[in-house]
């Protein structure tokens, strides 16, 4: 899994520097659900949105937690 964590944030790095205007915004399922992925999408002022199943609600809970407390507006 850690593999496939660096390469996508590598391959994110590449298009994003090459291709800046390409998109806006970053799909991607629980497995992509990192640090590293959402502060790389960041600095290139990219949006992520994130696909959690029904076996993951202590990590939905912990997302809306904390969407709730950087945009009190999104929610």
């Amino acid at each position: 899994m850690k593999l496939k964590l660096t390469s996508s944030c590598r391959l994110l790095d590449c298009v994003c520097k090459n291709y800046p205007k390409a998109f806006e915004v970053v799909a991607g399922d629980g497995l992509y659900l990192n640090t590293n992925t959402f502060n790389l999408l960041k600095s290139y002022h990219k949006y992520a949105a994130a696909v959690l199943k029904d076996e993951t609600k202590a990590l939905y809970n912990e997302a809306v937690s904390l969407v709730r407390n950087y945009c009190s507006t999104c929610l």
